[in-house]
């Protein structure tokens, strides 16, 4: 059975032109994100720890320090995920999407 379009998918142009994404902008909506879900989780990690019995060894003053800690910690995890992912994002856009140019482009630099 002989297939007419083999290695068509990866060679296919998108339809619109595929933009860059900002590093700096999806970066900081990530760490955000992360930061809101962060301040939802640190109550949750407190109540386990204090359910295990764990709260005295890794929680000095009752898991203030947690509360405080974890959000700002997920939220620099965040940035760095989000900072990383837009990067490869953009690296891959430019890779697999690289065109000559089309007719359109053209006449836009020359306008």
């Amino acid at each position: 059975m002989s297939v007419s379009g083999h290695g068509l998918f990866l060679k296919k142009v998108p339809e619109e032109r595929t933009k860059n994404i900002k590093v700096w902008f999806v970066a900081c909506i990530s760490a955000a994100v992360h930061g809101c879900l962060g301040v939802l989780f640190a109550p949750l990690f407190s109540i386990a720890f204090l359910a295990a019995g764990l709260s005295e060894s890794f929680l000095p003053g009752n898991g203030m320090l947690l509360a405080i800690a974890f959000p700002l910690g997920y939220a620099a995890i965040g940035f760095v995920v989000g900072a990383g992912a837009a990067h490869f994002y953009n690296l891959m856009a430019r890779h697999l999407y690289h065109h000559d140019g089309t007719e359109q482009e053209a006449l836009e630099r020359a306008a």
